[in-house]
Formats: structure tokens, C-alpha cells, sequence
């Protein structure tokens, strides 16, 4: 017989069981900002391309674009619907010192 588990729980989801598939797609996003620095722009294309070339192929393709999915019993499910970030209110600041803070 096939089973299946919550992938947060753990819990055993036997078939025919309440289940939730929850698909999540990680997309870099562009501003339409490019910042232009002094100097010579193939120089700067160049160092780029020196840079992403010590890099692994999958490594960059995750740092574009990432697909997530996760199967979830219904408790589960119920607490990723309240609290997808799984963030408490004192833990709201970004992880970036550089980023700006949420707008509410």
C-alpha cells in the first residue's frame, strides 16, 4: 500500500486521506534598475562573466528561478495558510541590514 507523510509533521497519510499540495515558485525579480558605475562597461560585463563562471550551473539557475512543492495534512496546511513566513510578530525585522523595512 502507497503511503504518503506530511512534509512538515511527518504524520502518515494514508491513501484516500485529506491532503494539500502547496507549490511555490521563487522568482529573482528585476526593478528596472541598472546601476551604472565609472568605468569601462565590457570591462564590467567581463568581471561578471569571470564571477559566474567559478560558479556551479545549478547553483545560478536556483539564484533565477526555484520551484518548491510540498504535501501537507490538513493541521499542517492550516498553519502555513496563517503564518507562510512561520514569522512571530518580534521577528518582523528583515535579515538583511541593508534592506528596508516592511511596509505595513
Amino acid at each position: 500500500m502507497f503511503y504518503q507523510q506530511c512534509m512538515r509533521c511527518g504524520r502518515i497519510l494514508k491513501p484516500g486521506a485529506l491532503k494539500y499540495l502547496v507549490s511555490i515558485r521563487v522568482v529573482a525579480d528585476f526593478n528596472g534598475v541598472i546601476n551604472e558605475s565609472e568605468g569601462d562597461t565590457e570591462e564590467m560585463i567581463g568581471e561578471v562573466l569571470r564571477q559566474i563562471d567559478d560558479i556551479d550551473a545549478e547553483e545560478l539557475e536556483r539564484d533565477v528561478y526555484e520551484e518548491l512543492n510540498l504535501v501537507l495534512c490538513k493541521n499542517c496546511k492550516d498553519h502555513f495558510v496563517r503564518n507562510p513566513l512561520n514569522s512571530s510578530e518580534d521577528d518582523l525585522s528583515p535579515l538583511d541590514p541593508d534592506a528596508t523595512a516592511p511596509v505595513h
